[in-house]
């Protein structure tokens, strides 16, 4: 089975303006050539134009739990529904909400016909965000994260009980996982240990040419 590969883009230098293009079409390249599903998470303010230059579906990395109306410095879901988003990043360990925030979030999705991912730092979460049922729940061990170790190869155990007592609560979310990911060899045991597939972000963006990171990472 070909994994889903959902590349953060962060906040990195080259997530923005031409640079951001240009990963955007490197990573393209690749999934044309080897027929992979990836989604970019990119920020607010790149999701217009790279939804115009790209062909790749395209998630912002965050809103806030509110409606249209006076929330000055805040951004609506519709918001990045309107600049081109296909879904939605939520709760990643650098941008933490709490699980009202993340209800909201996710049931207006649903009516707006966006993708929602929420990320979980434990099967404790993973198993209270299940009840919201989200198209996709991510775990990431928070230490690892740009460690260039993986959670796969780390904590193999953590993820097998994530896999094991989230579909207890919810058979149809998809399961991911998260944190360290950087070679072919974590995104085959993070397969295997039962996720779907793998979030990454440094391993592609920190990298010299990442298209190529990319490409090794899945060919």
């Amino acid at each position: 089975m070909k994994p889903l590969i959902f590349v953060n883009f962060k906040a990195y230098e080259n997530a923005f303006g031409k640079k951001g293009e240009e990963v955007a079409k490197a990573i393209e390249k690749v999934v044309k050539k080897f027929k992979v599903k990836v989604f970019l998470m990119v920020p607010n303010t790149e999701i217009y134009r790279l939804s115009k230059k790209t062909k790749l579906p395209i998630f912002s990395q965050g809103v806030d739990a509110i409606d249209y109306g006076a929330h000055t410095g805040h951004i609506p879901l519709e918001a990045v529904k309107e600049a081109g988003a296909y879904g939605i990043l939520l709760n990643h360990s650098e941008n933490r909400i709490n699980l009202k925030e993340i209800k909201f979030i996710v049931e207006k999705s649903k009516k707006l016909k966006l993708k929602s991912l929420v990320c979980v730092e434990n099967v404790k979460e993973g198993k209270a965000v299940a009840k919201i049922n989200p198209d996709f729940i991510a775990l990431e061990e928070k230490s690892l994260i740009s460690s260039g170790k993986s959670i796969s190869e780390e904590k193999p155990e953590l993820i097998k009980d994530f896999v094991k007592e989230v579909k207890k609560v919810n058979k149809k979310t998809i399961l991911l996982c998260g944190a360290g990911i950087s070679t072919k060899k974590d995104v085959v045991a993070a397969l295997k240990l039962g996720t779907k597939g793998v979030l990454l972000a440094s391993a592609v963006m920190k990298a010299n040419n990442p298209g190529k990171a990319i490409e090794e990472l899945i060919k």
